[in-house]
């Protein structure tokens, strides 16, 4: 008996290490790659013989990622159930402007950074949220600058409100945004 769950565990510990050779998610594009610098196989006198692909140079908005929750759902005795998970969540999709004063940008929804490189101080600039109805529960929102901008207005997207109000964004000075949502399409933005 013993031999033969010996032999099972020995049968079980190949098959794994066999799948994680291979690499499940090798041969996927690279975010931020160049599709030149990283060998996925190498051939004949260590030359290499397959580039990864070069990927977008940043987390496009609304990007997910699958995960596995480890618990059994959706009606499904498999385990694990495995979802997809808003990028915005790990704080990895930027979006980056460089405003001239006066102006206003309505910013997409699934962004977690925003990054502003004016060419100096800039007096006013507005930057409209997206709607309750595409934000994500826990998502956070930075706001950097490398240089001041004098009267920063940031104006809630439909469905949704923002408290305290922002008015002023200084140089090196990151401001930090969660979302409490409330129902399916609105909630607040909590600035700390």
């Amino acid at each position: 008996m013993l031999k033969k769950i010996g032999l099972t565990f020995l049968g079980l510990l190949a098959l794994t290490a066999v799948s994680y050779a291979g690499g499940a998610f090798q041969g996927y594009p690279l975010v931020g790659g160049n599709g030149t610098s990283n060998c996925l196989s190498f051939g004949n006198n260590g030359v290499c013989n397959q580039y990864q692909p070069a990927g977008p140079s940043d987390v496009p908005p609304g990007s997910t990622f699958p995960a596995d929750t480890n618990i059994q759902g959706g009606g499904s005795n498999a385990n694990p159930s495995t979802v997809n998970i808003p990028a915005v969540l790990t704080g990895a999709v930027v979006w980056n402007a460089s405003p001239l004063t006066g102006t206003s940008t309505t910013l997409p929804a699934g962004v977690s950074k925003v990054v502003l490189t004016p060419a100096g101080t800039i007096a006013a600039y507005t930057l409209t949220l997206p709607a309750g109805s595409a934000l994500v529960d826990g998502q956070e929102l930075f706001f950097y600058t490398n240089n001041t901008v004098t009267s920063f207005t940031v104006t809630a997207g439909s469905g949704t409100t923002i408290t305290p109000s922002i008015t002023t964004l200084t140089a090196a000075a990151p401001v930090k945004l969660i979302y409490v949502q409330l129902t399916a399409t609105t909630g607040t933005w909590q600035a700390f």
